[in-house]
């Protein structure tokens, strides 16, 4: 009787583990989304060309992330954002801003 038990229950456990993890690589992917914005706006906030430093950005940045930026006279914002599944269920976007004063 116990390992009918078992069995019928180990598929639930095996999906509540792939859900876990899944939710914890999303958490990472947010936070590498927040450090790649941070390092774009702090990159053009000091005076580097938004090119240079979008590309800097993209190397922090996950795998396919949209990066998107926008610089005016005082002010630097970015915002990076990918779409990940989480356990082969739903797909969910995580992403991370930022936003800087010019130094002068």
């Amino acid at each position: 009787m116990v390992s009918a038990e078992f069995a019928v229950a180990l598929p639930a456990v095996v999906l509540v583990l792939a859900v876990l993890v899944s939710v914890v690589a999303a958490g990472l992917q947010r936070q590498r989304c927040l450090d790649s914005a941070s390092a774009l706006v702090r990159s053009v906030s000091r005076g580097e060309t938004q090119a240079v430093a979008r590309a800097y950005a993209a190397r922090l940045a996950p795998e396919g992330a949209q990066i998107e930026s926008q610089v005016t006279s005082d002010l630097v914002t970015a915002t990076v954002s990918v779409t990940r599944d989480i356990a082969w269920l739903i797909s969910v976007t995580v992403s991370g801003s930022a936003a800087g004063l010019r130094e002068r």
